[in-house]
């Protein structure tokens, strides 16, 4: 009987051996290359995304899945092979073995020759969702990386802000005990120093508040990338620049976007089950070989048809077809939300660039500004709440334009982020320097 069992598998199935070589999916093995850091991008930046894409508990859930998928997938591949059955029979009659110790023992292959699309449906299927499932982990990456890249520019800008707001606390230092010596002197009145503490007050506020941000910026980078210390910079001025054309970006975030993978995915998956339920609705042909102490040895060609509980099998259908149009509108949304948010960054991206030139030429005047208004404050032409103007409006021009060039360059890093310009993280197996 296992002889031929044996000679069974070696006629029907001889693609046996291929079957077990190793494979995986392409979009999965793509991970392997990878492209070089964009110049817009710190290294920094780099290095931190890289970190936490490639140890942040999302990304190790989203690969444990996949690897779950393609188990699935190699299992499902079996349902075309030989299915071996066995049973032991009390029997109380029937052959004189039987008789004889009331004992039978059964076995039976049966090799599936065509099932109406059911086994080629299941196969596809799980084909499909195993590839969705890598897409996930390509997602789960991207969704990491943009969270490390909105937690270091948040540590940037925050860390920017409170140079300047230091800064501009000295000049009012310097200009509260200027002030201090005209009221000792009764050059002034009193409410010009009372004017300069407050103004001297709320600059202090400000700095507290941006040195409170930049240690909760730095709290999240720390979290999210597992405890590395990053040194946060900007990229040099003019490497923004680089942007590829909106359009083309677009092209390139809708072609290579994981979220669309993962549905496109889906939607192959429904139109699979959709196959297989359709494929019940007709019999089975099998090839069956069976040996038992009854009915002794046969080899028979079996046509089996299963209805099923009444109307089920019909409503199994209008189920997958009601599920590819939910595939179908989930993708058309999640499209949709990508086109807007890669617009919406290339609008922050060319105001941010606007703002920082009018940034610019504030704050290259403001300093001559104040020393004006200082001359004529003593000359006794601008009074000391002008002088105080002024020394804010120079603060504020510096954090204006401080705050152009960080959203410029966090913008740039999202439009290569999802563009798959940039791509941090590292290959399995490569050793990290």
């Amino acid at each position: 009987m296992a002889a031929l069992a044996c000679s069974v598998l070696a006629l029907l199935v001889p693609g046996v051996p291929h079957a077990q070589q190793a494979y995986g999916p392409p979009r999965h093995e793509a991970e392997l290359n990878r492209a070089p850091v964009p110049p817009a991008i710190p290294n920094p930046l780099d290095l931190a995304a890289t970190v936490a894409a490639d140890t942040h508990p999302l990304v190790a859930a989203a690969e444990a899945e996949g690897r779950a998928l393609e188990a699935e997938y190699r299992g499902a591949r079996w349902l075309r092979f030989p299915n071996l059955t066995v049973e032991a029979l009390g029997a109380t009659g029937g052959s004189n073995a039987a008789d004889a110790d009331g004992l039978a023992l059964n076995a039976a292959i049966e090799q599936p020759i065509w099932s109406g699309g059911r086994l080629s449906g299941a196969i596809d299927s799980a084909r499909y969702s195993r590839d969705a499932g890598f897409d996930r982990v390509i997602e789960a990456r991207l969704g990491v990386i943009l969270d490390v890249t909105a937690a270091y520019y948040d540590f940037v800008l925050s860390a920017e802000r409170a140079m300047v707001l230091q800064d501009s606390l000295e000049q009012h230092g310097e200009l509260l005990e200027a002030i201090q010596r005209r009221v000792d002197q009764e050059i002034s009145p009193q409410a010009d120093l009372t004017l300069g503490k407050s103004r001297t007050a709320q600059v202090r506020l400000e700095l507290a508040t941006a040195e409170e941000l930049r240690e909760s910026a730095r709290l999240r980078l720390l979290e999210l990338t597992g405890g590395l210390e990053v040194d946060p910079t900007l990229p040099p001025p003019g490497m923004v620049e680089m942007l590829p054309a909106e359009e083309v970006a677009l092209g390139e975030a809708l072609a290579c976007s994981p979220t669309l993978g993962a549905l496109t995915s889906l939607v192959d998956v429904a139109e699979a089950d959709r196959a297989a339920a359709r494929g019940n609705l007709f019999p089975q042909l099998l090839l069956q070989l069976s040996q038992n102490e009854i009915t002794g040895a046969r080899a028979a060609v079996v046509l089996r048809a299963q209805t099923g509980n009444g109307l089920s099998q019909l409503r199994a259908i209008d189920s997958a077809d009601a599920r590819i149009q939910r595939a179908l509108a989930d993708f058309g949304e999640a499209e949709r939300r990508l086109r807007e948010e890669l617009r919406r960054e290339y609008i922050l991206v060319r105001a941010s660039r606007q703002r920082i030139e009018a940034g610019v030429i504030a704050a290259d005047t403001s300093e001559e500004i104040i020393e004006s208004y200082q001359r004529q404050f003593i000359a006794g032409r601008r009074s000391w709440l002008d002088v105080m103007n002024a020394v804010r409006e120079a603060s504020s021009a510096r954090l204006s334009e401080t705050d152009a060039r960080v959203s410029t360059a966090s913008g740039t890093a999202r439009i290569l982020a999802l563009s798959c310009r940039w791509s941090p993280g590292t290959a399995s197996g490569d050793a990290e320097s």
